[in-house]
């Protein structure tokens, strides 16, 4: 035992109070534990070849030490687990430790002088506090810990004893106790550089790793910065800004891909990183509330979070495999403490948003409206007879064309017209809309949590329930959570660990009513009594048109909008539970066995009703009404009482089972550093889906109409045909010939979506001296996601990489050189298609179709491909890690990506059956460069002053692209948006050369002839303005704190990308109105258009025509170079300013913290362009249309609080 004992201490990298070890290396704890002398000593011999010398009898009896999960430095561990029990221990040459009882002189002598309590803190240069620092009195082995709000006491310190105070990656400190300086103590520890670089922990969801032993591109976020950013429980958004090469995209317009790392690598997969929480990937939970795929990561509680790495080249992400070219985000959660102690904490915020801005949508004010609709009122082209015959339906006459019509027939006085318009002219509807449509929203969220524990076991537990009021009245959101993990000691050799986390979201949406530009300026909803005003002639039919329809269908025609807001309601639900077993267990020596097994259910259930008073189910019963005669009882196919009950339900399971052995080994102090992984993967998600559909709905009676429309066929005619003898067609409603669409409507469908993975990977890493690292890494993945071929099945992820930490040479060494490390990785990962896109055999799909006996039968949705494998990247990255004169820290990357094997819609040989399927259709290439820096600008005592810049830059270019309906014209090429040989979300535009003397645009073409005509432009005659996306990207925050008082400022920025501007597109019609819920008032440009010749010297803008002119290409100038604008723009994200009480007040009341917080968001907007875009929230690569503005979210302001016990 003694023998044993010796050599397992061999490795320590101590620091005694009598001696110095040479080397004071940190010990790798991997749990929170308890540990005896004889287990530490161990621990020690594993990692060190130093020995120990002492007699057994005497030592034996000494208490067991907490240690927790981390790096500790030995000397630490040394003090922790023998000053208790009156042991010091000294170095001698020959690398024997020895351990020996205090001599009773000593402690005799001591106790002689004046005793006092040391009482203190221990902090940072940032004034944050140090919990596990050690707290010794030197040349004693007397000391403490200090505790997670990094206080101290040691009582009985003589009077001029001196006090070292030491952590990890920290400068020791050294304080003289005396009669005046032994109370209220604080330390501020500076940072050692060179040594927090090596002792940062990366997870890469398989192991976790040294940085300064790593070889990949890894980034970490600044966590005080994530949980302080409390507007949103959405995590990914906490990332904003915080790591080089993450994007967060928060327009609305892209919510396919709204987290991206290093760019795009997909034209039609996803490139949204794979998100791994506590090992295991987090899977979809159904759809958004656009109809897009939902991350389950929405349901991770940010409070829950202890650590988070981003994994973003081949060495650090292709152990993933065939999902990791997208980058992987990993996310550990917290755990319990086994310190004995109970700690709980409470947090809370509400983030409120003001109603939205809804003047930013540029267009028209009412008495501009009313003057534009003046100056194309044409009579003579639209006779008022015309107008409002039963020939010519789907217009509806608004207000004001009611008034130019009664004046030019005479009903009114011109002067009475000019008093109504004006009456119209002056009533703005921007309030009605910002008050009734729209509230306030507000964000609370609760969360409560538990950590306890004590040997053999802890627990970390907490609840969390958040509300969210969106700024649309009547929606509610409610989210309830719960999670516990679990931490179990079977005996020294066996850990269990438990993760239980359920998920409860429930939602309420009524009729989510578009109210934008189609309710003309002057339309207001309620008048002054407080009564809903009907707004009819958006349903396309003119008063005496409606009256005959309401008539002959006995159907109620009106349409009040605010009326119908609870006509019609979604209501979503959603449960969710994730399980994790995890089992660790030392076999021998270094060699462990890990083993994970995962299952997660979900289920997503969604109810969507409308009632029959909705004006589109009225015009819907209209269109299906049948009368045998004039005036005859009306007979209704569709039934016009109840309503449309349509419901879903998907629940989605997916399993894991990992087994893994992991082999690690030390050898000549740490000179060797071997680490090994193999393992074998499974997994499994299955996803059922169930649709019901009836009409004639009764909520109250739970009753509905099952009628057979088939029956119907021959029992009439639509009322469309009898109002009038001549037939009447009502275009906008549809020209009813057949019942079709209605028999063929089906009440019941399901489909079922299975995805299997079998995975077998490896890593391997080695370090020599802690200088020169090299690692590699293998992965094959088989899932029935790709062809069946050998080809597509036993493709391999791989990497490889190296690592020189040069700043440890010799003569590297500098005093203002901390730290600097070279590396290079090279490798490739994957992106596996979308389930149900693409498979190895056929895939039927049941399906509704007059080709079909019976209108129903089977067709093949998705053929097979045998050869069809993953999309391909190769990633070569060079980073350089550095820290200078003890202030400057950060790191620089460059990085080159090569995606092959694109997946999309591919053209096929006609003579299959089809035109196109999914296949491997071309290649794309990524280069970027990425640095983070952080920088300690001041420290000044009390105050200090630290910065963090995150940069990247991005540009890609798709190689290859074989595409169907290649654009072969200018006018299609200006559509498009992937084209080889430029970067992805490509803008084309014509060269504007602007107005003829007619006001028609004009274009240049490439041989420098100008012309207005149409279909003459060619590809050669566009112009590439650039992309889309950004090419810089990254954040700026600066943190100031003085005392227990820390404010912060978190700038973003996206530069170097164009977006098309809106502008006007209503260029031809003699009526300016709102008809067909989709068109009404227009964009403030349309004042400016041309008017008379001459106006082409002063303006761009086309003139407007009564007819539709084929002559003319109004696109000329829509999809112009002159409208392609910058897309750059800065934007202070947030402010946050954070206030924490004093703890020699709380400590009487039995609280241990109380931290106050607020934070402002959205404050200051700089946008690289003259036209007022937020580019934020516009979409800026419209076709035909030009760019949309979106209502941008609003400035935030929010209220937090949390308290420790």
């Amino acid at each position: 035992m003694k023998t044993f004992l010796l050599l397992f201490c061999s490795t320590v990298f101590s620091l005694t109070p009598n001696s110095s070890f040479s080397q004071d290396f940190p010990i790798k704890i991997d749990k929170n534990q308890y540990l005896s002398l004889e287990e530490v000593f161990k621990l020690i011999k594993s990692q060190t070849d130093y020995q120990f010398v002492y007699r057994y009898d005497g030592i034996k009896k000494a208490s067991k030490v907490h240690v927790k999960k981390g790096i500790i430095k030995t000397s630490e561990l040394l003090s922790k687990i023998l000053s208790p029990s009156g042991y010091t221990y000294k170095l001698n040459k020959d690398k024997t430790i020895i351990v020996s009882k205090i001599p009773k002189s000593q402690a005799l002598r001591k106790s002689s002088q004046q005793s006092v309590t040391v009482r203190g803190t221990v902090v940072d240069s940032l004034d944050v506090p140090l919990s596990g620092a050690t707290v010794l009195i030197k040349n004693t082995v007397k000391g403490v810990s200090t505790d997670f709000d990094g206080s101290f006491v040691i009582k009985n310190v003589k009077i001029g004893a001196t006090i070292v105070v030491s952590h990890l990656g920290f400068v020791d400190l050294e304080m003289v106790v005396s009669s005046e300086n032994f109370e209220n103590l604080k330390f501020i520890l500076k940072e050692d550089v060179s040594l927090l670089e090596e002792v940062v922990l990366l997870s890469t969801g398989y192991e976790t790793i040294l940085k300064g032993r790593s070889t990949g591109s890894f980034s970490k976020p600044d966590m005080d910065v994530v949980q302080t950013r409390t507007s949103s429980m959405d995590v990914t958004q906490r990332l904003e800004g915080l790591v080089p090469g993450l994007t967060i995209n928060r327009n609305p317009g892209a919510q396919l891909d709204p987290v991206l790392i290093r760019g795009l690598s997909s034209v039609s997969l996803t490139s949204t990183p794979l998100f791994v929480v506590d090992g295991l990937p987090i899977e979809n939970i159904g759809v958004n509330e656009f109809g897009l795929p939902q991350s389950g990561i929405v349901n991770i509680n940010p409070q829950d979070i202890e650590d988070i790495t981003v994994l973003k080249d081949a060495t650090a992400a292709s152990i993933w495999g065939a999902r990791a070219a997208n980058g992987v985000i990993v996310i550990n959660t917290k755990k319990g403490n086994k310190s004995g102690d109970i700690q709980i904490q409470y947090d809370t915020f509400t983030t409120i948003e003001g109603r939205p801005d809804m003047g930013y949508t540029n267009t028209l004010s009412s008495n501009d409206f009313v003057q534009a609709a003046e100056d194309i009122f044409d009579p003579i082209l639209h006779p008022y007879e015309e107008v409002t015959s039963f020939t010519t339906t789907g217009k509806g006459i608004p207000p004001h064309e009611q008034i130019l019509y009664d004046e030019y027939r005479g009903v009114i006085s011109s002067a009475t017209a000019r008093r109504r318009l004006d009456s119209l002219g002056s009533i703005d509807n921007k309030s009605q809309i910002e008050n009734l449509w729209y509230r306030p929203s507000v964000l609370t969220t609760h969360t409560l949590s538990v950590s306890a524990g004590k040997k053999g076991y802890s627990v970390y537990g907490s609840g969390n329930y958040t509300e969210t009021q969106s700024n649309r009245p009547g929606t509610k959101d409610n989210r309830y959570k719960l999670n516990l993990r679990q931490n179990f000691d079977l005996g020294k050799r066996v850990n269990i660990d438990l993760i239980t986390d359920l998920t409860y979201h429930k939602k309420y949406t009524p009729n989510n009513i578009p109210v934008d530009g189609r309710y003309l300026p002057y339309q207001l909803f309620r008048d002054k009594n407080g009564k809903n005003i009907e707004i009819s002639h958006m349903t396309e039919l003119n008063d005496s048109i409606r009256k005959v329809y309401e008539d002959a269908g006995r159907i109620n025609l009106g349409y009040t909008p605010l009326d119908e807001v609870d006509d019609r309601y979604t209501e979503d639900r959603r449960k969710n539970i994730r399980n994790i077993l995890g089992i660790n267990v030392d076999l021998i020596g270094g060699l462990k066995f890990q083993g994970k097994y995962g299952y997660t259910f979900g289920s997503f259930d969604r109810e969507d009703y409308e009632d029959h008073s909705t004006i589109r189910s009225r015009l819907e019963a209209l269109e299906y009404t049948v009368v045998s005669s004039p005036g005859a009882a009306p007979t209704y196919i569709v039934p016009v009482t109840g309503g449309i009950y349509q419901t879903s339900n998907t629940n989605n399971e997916a399993w894991t089972i990992r087994n893994q052995l992991s082999y690690s080994l030390n050898w000549n102090n740490d000179m060797h550093h071997l680490n090994i992984i193999a393992g074998q993967e499974a997994q499994e998600q299955f996803s059922y889906t169930k649709i019901s559909r009836v009409r004639g709905y009764d909520e109250r009676l739970q009753t509905f109409d099952n009628r057979e429309y088939s029956s119907f066929a021959d029992t009439g005619t639509l009322v469309f045909n009898v109002v009038k003898a001549n037939a009447l067609q009502h275009p906008a409603l549809g020209n009813i010939s057949s019942l079709g669409s209605l028999i063929q409507e089906r009440q019941f469908g399901r489909s079922e979506t299975t995805t299997r993975f079998m995975s077998y990977y490896g890593n391997t890493s080695y370090t020599l001296n802690q200088k020169y690292s090299i690692s590699g890494s293998i992965r094959n993945d088989q899932s029935n996601l790709f062809g069946l071929d050998k080809s597509a099945q036993n493709k391999p992820a791989w990497s490889t990489g190296a690592k020189w930490n040069i700043g440890r040479e010799s003569f590297m060494l500098s005093n203002w050189l901390n730290a600097l490390s070279l590396r290079a990785t090279y490798g490739i990962a994957g992106n596996a298609p979308n389930p149900g896109t693409a498979a190895s055999f056929d895939i039927l799909q049941a399906t509704g179709s007059s080709f079909f006996q019976g209108n129903t039968g089977l067709l093949i949705s998705t053929p097979g491909n045998s050869k069809l494998s993953w999309e391909s990247t190769a990633t070569a990255n060079f980073g350089i890690d550095f820290s200078l004169f003890g202030r400057i820290s950060g790191s620089l990357d460059y990085y080159n990506r090569k995606t092959t094997d694109l997946l999309g819609r591919i053209p096929t040989n006609g003579f299959t059956g089809y035109s196109s399927v999914i296949g491997n259709l071309g290649d794309l290439e990524n280069n970027g460069i990425e640095l983070s820096l952080t920088t300690n600008n001041l420290n000044l005592g009390d105050f200090s002053w630290v910065s963090s810049l995150n940069a990247a830059y991005n540009k890609n270019t798709i190689t290859s692209l074989n595409i169907l309906n290649e654009a072969t014209t200018g006018d299609g090429r200006v559509n498009d948006m992937y084209v080889e040989g430029y970067g992805a979300y490509a803008v084309f535009a014509y060269d504007f050369a602007g107005l003829n003397e007619n006001g028609d645009p004009q274009i240049r073409l490439a041989d420098g002839t100008i012309t207005s005509d149409v279909d003459v432009a060619g590809i050669d005659d566009i112009k590439f303005m650039g992309t889309s996306q950004p090419k810089w990207t990254g954040g700026l925050s600066n943190t100031f704190k003085y005392k227990n008082l820390s404010l912060n400022f978190n700038t973003i920025f996206n530069l170097g990308y164009v977006m098309r501007r809106d502008v006007n597109t209503f260029y031809s019609e003699a009526r300016l109105q709102s008809f067909g819920f989709n068109s009404g008032n227009i964009h403030t440009e349309f004042l400016n258009r041309w008017k008379e010749p001459g106006d082409e010297l002063v303006t761009d803008i086309p003139r407007h025509i009564s007819v539709p002119d084929g002559t003319r290409n109004v696109n000329y100038y829509i999809m112009g170079d002159n409208n392609v604008i910058s897309g750059s723009y800065v934007k202070i994200r947030d402010i946050n300013l954070i206030y924490q009480l004093p703890s020699s007040i709380l400590k009487e009341y039995g609280i241990n913290q109380i931290t106050l917080r607020g934070q402002l968001s959205n404050l200051l907007l700089w946008a690289d362009n003259d036209y007022g875009i937020d580019p934020e929230y516009h979409s800026g690569n419209g076709v035909s249309t030009g760019g949309v503005r979106t209502i941008p979210q609003g400035k935030g302001i929010t209220f937090g609080l949390n308290v420790k016990f």
